[in-house]
């Protein structure tokens, strides 16, 4: 594949995944030359597979694809109508791309009774079942292998076979896996009993002996994988969420740096150290990417290692920018610096201009006096020990805001004070006339809250006047570990039961600042949510506090609509690129587990008859189903103290202790036009907002990459510095011909928003040219990438 690492397919980004292959193949490209760039997609070991990610590789120039897992009724129709070899029709309908691919007969791995190596003591490896091949045992050994190859041939349509050699962790000792297979090769070869002829052969040989015109066509992907009828692995969906936030943060400040490096560069300041540190950077957030990284399906010393590497480049990096903006000259802000003046920077890297809020920690309990952005006094508040500021980012660009602290430090009378005039419980907001709720209100939105459940219960629209009897709650499923079947652990999610218990009823604090109103529901000491209602928009957040949960549990935020009717089906997003419908598995043995499915994103569901939908997106990836009409449910954590036997070792369960806080935002209205534009503009807005430098700045700084704003159906997905001092950019469309009335092929005058000499349309990686133009067109639902020199 020529990438950092084999992806995931479940928990990444498309962004991510794309950016990781842009850094193996350019190296590759710089090293070794065109000659050596991969055309063969290999996802062999990926939990599940994605269209999405075999789109990617045609778009890089791959020309086939090889895949391993598949749900296990699916390979079995395979094998019987011998289908294993076909065309996968991926991308947008539109575009028609196909590419060529292989499914694996089974594993990956050579059958165990060949594992010259005796790489697999854990698993099934038996010196005796495995000796090497000698003249006295030729005959047999040969006999026994030859019959594997018969067996699989009779599921092949061709009279070639496609059969891997070796497994993980093999060819520590190639001579012992060489000398004996081609012992073998040579005496089946020349006895020629049943007309076989084996050599070895690389992947590119395979496929040039196939038919492409007679082989059958397949629209979809491989979700939710499962190897029998009770292990359906959609547990690492949402395992070690620590490793998943740490990606969905990274890929944010992977854009911060590249932003910033732009900007550096369009001022002429040298990149060469930081090209290095982004480098390693980028070395580290891609090998994250990995299928046994993100997915959370590593040992817990891994996990560590992994943690301990991504966070010392991220260090390293934001030392390197904080030092270079401390170095560069201050244009055109007149700040003047006195004692308790702190100058933060502020980084928005989306394509869009955006009216956000943004949070700085203040320093030792210190009090804001008044607060600046880019020299000119904005309104503030603070709660929580933080400065709160709502302001508009231009897309593209650099802030600096500036607050100035009071001498004198807040006692602790003072802040008692302060609370005593805020909203505490739920009976200070006014009583709903029809029933015991609670209703809190804002400019955009009514909240109603059960006085009984000290939950949510109902939420208006105030502009449509449209309701949703919505109630939500915290769940948990106790996790299957009886060692006499398929228990949980961090593949597989296999409940006790279907139906998750409640933790019961919180109790509620209130708190309030200027911008929003929280509920704070405290159920337990390893279970805390805070319900936000914002004044300044009309989505309602929900910010959640797990950990340590207890052993063998999973826990899930759970929201149920009143008479709504979904009709069994769920729409999650595939690798953050588009939405796929997923339709409710109703008899398979284990319902639960067969019906999450991988978000990355956000999901929603919609009633047609009604013309409603309802959506949730995250700030990380994970599980999500819908497994009655009007629910959708999103597991948040999980813990397993036994092994679920598909890797990790009976050593190593999933005991993970963690305490993580993951972020929910609830979208609803009426289905028209705009609605996807709506969810996808706000996934965006969620995952990458304006983003505050850790380290105040010795003076106020600010700068931009775009003159002006994308167009609202494109989404600036990377804009990254190249070391010959050209800008590789990247653009995605957001929304397909089936959504919206812009969905249009966006076209737009480059020198309008970024000064050039020249801009060529490439490959998706960056590596082959494809023609110079002189605007930029991008498709709908599509990516385009383009070089870009900058004009001096």
């Amino acid at each position: 594949m020529g990438g950092l690492v084999s992806p995931d397919q479940a928990s990444t980004t498309y962004g991510a995944v794309i950016d990781q292959f842009t850094f193996g193949h350019q190296y590759l490209k710089n090293n070794f030359g065109y000659e050596y760039l991969p055309k063969t997609g290999w996802s062999i070991d990926a939990f599940g597979n994605s269209d999405v990610l075999a789109w990617i590789y045609k778009k890089m120039g791959f020309e086939r694809h090889v895949i391993g897992r598949i749900p296990f009724k699916q390979k079995e129709e395979r094998r019987e109508k011998k289908e294993l070899d076909f065309l996968w029709q991926i991308g947008p309908e539109h575009q028609k791309n196909e590419i060529v691919t292989r499914v694996l007969w089974d594993s990956y791995c050579t059958p165990y009774e060949f594992d010259f190596e005796g790489t697999f003591p854990e698993w099934k490896y038996n010196p005796k079942q495995s000796p090497p091949i000698t003249n006295e045992n030729i005959g047999k050994r040969s006999k026994e292998f030859e019959e594997i190859l018969l067996k699989r041939l009779k599921d092949t349509a061709g009279n070639d076979l496609f059969f891997p050699l070796g497994c993980d962790f093999q060819y520590a000792e190639p001579d012992k896996i060489w000398s004996n297979f081609t012992k073998i090769i040579n005496y089946l070869n020349e006895k020629n009993e049943h007309h076989l002829h084996l050599k070895y052969s690389v992947v590119s040989d395979y496929f040039k002996q196939l038919n492409i015109s007679h082989l059958p066509k397949y629209k979809g992907d491989f979700f939710t994988y499962a190897d029998y009828d009770k292990s359906y692995w959609s547990g690492y969906f949402t395992s070690r969420p620590t490793l998943k936030i740490a990606a969905r943060q990274g890929e944010q400040w992977a854009r911060v740096f590249n932003l910033l490096m732009s900007i550096f560069d369009k001022e002429g300041i040298d990149l060469t150290h930081l090209h290095y540190l982004n480098e390693k950077y980028h070395d580290q957030l891609g090998i994250l990417q990995h299928h046994d990284a993100i997915t959370g399906t590593a040992r817990y010393y891994v996990v560590d290692d992994y943690i301990e590497k991504y966070t010392e480049v991220l260090n390293d990096m934001l030392m390197e920018i904080h030092s270079t903006l401390n170095t560069k000259s201050s244009k055109n802000i007149n700040v003047e610096q006195k004692e308790n003046l702190y100058n933060y920077g502020v980084v928005n890297t989306l394509g869009w201009g955006t009216y956000s809020l943004v949070s700085i920690p203040n320093p030792n309990g210190l009090v804001p006096d008044y607060v600046m952005m880019n020299g000119i006094n904005i309104t503030f508040d603070e709660v929580y020990h933080q400065t709160f500021v709502l302001a508009p980012f231009n897309p593209s660009s650099m802030y600096t805001i500036s607050i100035a602290y009071k001498k004198e430090e807040k006692d602790n009378q003072q802040e008692a004070n302060e609370k005593e005039n805020l909203i505490k419980t739920l009976k200070d907001f006014p009583l709903s006339s029809c029933q015991n709720y609670r209703r809190i209100e804002s400019p955009h939105v009514e909240v109603y809250f059960d006085e009984k459940t000290n939950s949510l219960a109902k939420i208006v629209n105030k502009q449509s006047n449209l309701e949703f009897n919505l109630s939500q709650t915290l769940m948990y499923y106790t996790s299957y570990s009886r060692n006499d079947s398929q228990d949980g652990g961090a593949y597989i999610f296999r409940p006790t039961s279907d139906d998750p218990t409640p933790l019961g009823i919180p109790t509620v604090t209130v708190e309030q600042s200027s911008y929003f109103i929280d509920i704070i529901q405290t159920f337990n000491d390893w279970a805390k949510q805070t319900f936000r209602v914002y004044f300044s928009d009309r989505l309602i957040e929900f910010i959640y506090d797990i950990g340590p949960v207890p052993e063998n549990t999973d826990v899930i935020s759970r929201f149920t609509i009143d008479n709504f009717d979904n009709d069994g089906s769920i729409y999650a997003d595939a690798l953050g690129f588009k939405f796929v419908k997923r339709n409710r598995v109703k008899h398979a043995k284990v319902f639960a587990p067969s019906n999450y499915f991988p978000m990355q994103y956000g999901s929603f569901i919609e009633d047609r008859s009604t013309q409603r939908y309802f959506s949730v997106i995250a700030d990380k990836s994970a599980g999500v189903a819908s497994l009655c009409d009007g629910c959708i449910e999103v597991m948040l954590m999980r813990r397993t103290i036994q092994d679920d036997d598909k890797g990790l070792g009976k050593k190593y369960p999933m005991n993970d202790t963690s305490i993580i806080r993951a972020k929910h935002q609830l979208l609803f209205g009426l289905i028209d036009d705009h609605m996807r534009q709506y969810i996808k503009t706000k996934i965006y807005q969620l995952n990458f907002p304006p983003t505050v430098l850790p380290k105040p700045l010795a003076s106020p700084h600010k700068g931009n990459l775009l003159k002006k704003e994308l167009p609202p159906n494109l989404h600036l997905l990377s804009h990254n510095p190249l070391p010959d001092g050209k800008l590789l950019l990247r653009l995605s469309g957001l929304f397909d011909s089936k959504e919206n009335c812009i969905s249009y092929n966006a076209t737009f005058d480059m020198s309008s928003m970024y000064p050039y000499d020249t801009l060529t349309q490439t490959s998706l990686n960056g590596i082959y040219e494809l023609n110079r133009v002189h605007q930029l067109c991008v498709g709908v639902e599509d990516i385009s990438t383009f070089t870009v020199s900058k004009r001096s």
